[in-house]
């Protein structure tokens, strides 16, 4: 089952030195997930509007299989999971 947060479901979330994600920690599965590859990354923002929640996303596949959209909320640094795919 496909599982989709318009708003994003909060996650902690450890980067490398680079500021990519590489740990993924979350009650939904009550643990860590590693991340094995980054798929895509791409950033939505709106130039003429400073206020405007600019988001990274990462297209994430875990060491378990598990496929994931994370973003990061430009304004508030907190991380999300938008899409979960099966």
């Amino acid at each position: 089952m496909t599982y989709f947060w318009q708003s994003g479901y909060p996650i902690m979330v450890q980067t490398n030195a680079d500021g990519y994600p590489y740990l993924l920690l979350w009650d939904w599965f009550s643990g860590k997930q590693m991340i094995a590859e980054i798929t895509d990354h791409w950033v939505v923002s709106d130039p003429w509007d400073d206020q405007w929640e600019k988001r990274d996303y990462y297209g994430v596949v875990t060491e378990t299989g598990l496929a994931l959209i994370i973003f990061l909320n430009g304004l508030t640094q907190a991380w999300y999971i938008q899409w979960v795919f099966d």
